[in-house]
């Protein structure tokens, strides 16, 4: 299921929940809200899945708060004292809380469970950090970057309350940020570097391969910036500041630019000279290895490519050599995504089925066969296969004349199943 989709019912049960826990009669702009009970900086602020807002740290407390009676109440006591620590909501319900600061680098971690309003002790991170980044990736698990000046990241699992390694980022840093992308793949970006000072350096995480890569670096180095996710998958870095670090006082100089990165690769188009079969794929090694023969002899590229980016994730299937089809599909309909993985699941594997892989890279689907402004039309082919007695194959093209070349050969036309960036 793409991971919009996945999280959809909550969303829009927090949306009426909060369109809802604000009269009607209440005027445009701010409004005083009511104190915390305690003072605290350097805290942490999650929404949890009932609405209310739990503040965990600048103390040794924890608070919650409930906007429809605009009251604050405790919610236990933390078992040390933290700053600059990071808080994620667990999938569970639960907000795991990583690291931070009390006079050394912490590596300790704690779990708040909503349902009791009790704080229980997680696994402690294999490095203490302080400034770091909590990202919660779509198959549940929290990576953990960077932090203290470190290079190192970590992946905690839920399931286990347990941290592993997650590969080393090239450059040490803190006080960057981290944004999951609409391709599973996490962006780092910026920071302060104990060697290097201001970062303009980005990387990539690839949950796939649990390693870093290097990404477009920022116009300006900058720390202390946000990022955030567009609807259109960009990624908008706003502010900041260009740092000393020197703290008394602190001296920064505020930046009042921004700039967008956008991580969507071209998929490209191989061709099969033996199958007469047609494979796409975004994954630039995954390209990379076919050419070098890596998936058998016979392939070849096309020269056709069209632009990855969207709201949608695309889902990856395969059969299988046996009993086949030797062969993978693609499909940006969640409501096709979900029936097919239904269908694996009542199939047994001795027989013909398609598998779910992955979520390839992100699109958009049309509606009623017509794509928005600012994107152009992508067609699927189908061999017909299945009538055929052959394995089945579809081609996926942005390519009106390679549809065209396929369909007086046989193939059937499904027309426009994905619309892509212009």
């Amino acid at each position: 299921m793409p991971i919009l989709m996945r999280y959809l019912p909550f969303m829009l049960s927090m949306l009426y929940f909060l369109m809802n826990a604000v009269p009607a009669s209440a005027a445009p702009g701010w409004s005083a809200a009511a104190s915390l009970q305690e003072a605290r900086y350097g805290h942490t602020a999650t929404l949890l899945h009932n609405g209310k807002v739990l503040v965990a740290g600048g103390a040794a407390s924890a608070e919650l708060y409930d906007p429809a009676a605009n009251t604050w109440a405790a919610a236990g006591e933390l078992a040390t004292i933290r700053v600059w620590h990071t808080a994620t909501l667990l999938p569970n319900g639960k907000v795991l809380v990583a690291g931070g600061y009390n006079g050394s680098h912490l590596a300790s971690a704690e779990l708040y469970d909503s349902m009791s309003s009790t704080w229980t002790a997680a696994g402690a991170l294999a490095t203490g950090r302080t400034g770091h980044t909590a990202t919660l990736l779509p198959n549940g698990k929290v990576l953990v970057a960077g932090g203290s000046g470190i290079a190192s990241a970590e992946l905690y699992d839920p399931a286990t309350n347990t941290w592993t390694a997650a590969g080393a980022l090239a450059t040490g840093r803190r006080y960057h940020t981290a944004t999951l992308l609409p391709n599973g793949r996490v962006l780092v970006a910026g920071g302060w570097s104990d060697s290097d000072g201001n970062l303009a350096s980005t990387e990539l995480y690839d949950p796939a391969t649990n390693a870093w890569a290097a990404a477009v670096a920022l116009s300006t180095a900058r720390l202390w910036h946000t990022a955030t996710l567009l609807p259109n998958g960009e990624v908008l870095v706003a502010g900041g500041a260009q740092d000393t670090m020197t703290w008394s006082p602190p001296l920064y100089n505020p930046l009042a630019s921004a700039e967008l990165f956008f991580d969507m690769p071209p998929v490209i188009e191989f061709y099969n000279t033996h199958l007469d079969h047609y494979f796409i794929t975004a994954d630039a090694n995954e390209a990379a290895g076919i050419d070098n023969g890596d998936a058998g002899p016979g392939w070849i590229r096309t020269g056709n490519s069209f632009n990855s980016g969207g709201n949608t994730s695309v889902c990856r299937f395969y059969g299988s050599q046996s009993p086949g089809p030797n062969s993978h599909f693609y499909t940006a309909d969640p409501g096709e995504c979900a029936y097919l993985k239904q269908l694996q699941a009542s199939t047994p594997a001795t027989e013909k089925r398609w598998n779910f892989e992955s979520l390839d890279f992100v699109s958009t689907p049309p509606s009623n066969g017509a794509c928005p402004s600012g994107t152009v039309p992508v067609y699927r082919a189908y061999n017909d296969g299945f009538s055929s007695g052959i394995d089945s194959n579809h081609r996926i093209t942005s390519s009106t004349a390679a549809i065209q070349e396929v369909v007086s050969r046989g193939w059937v036309n499904e027309g426009v199943v994905m619309c892509a960036p212009d």
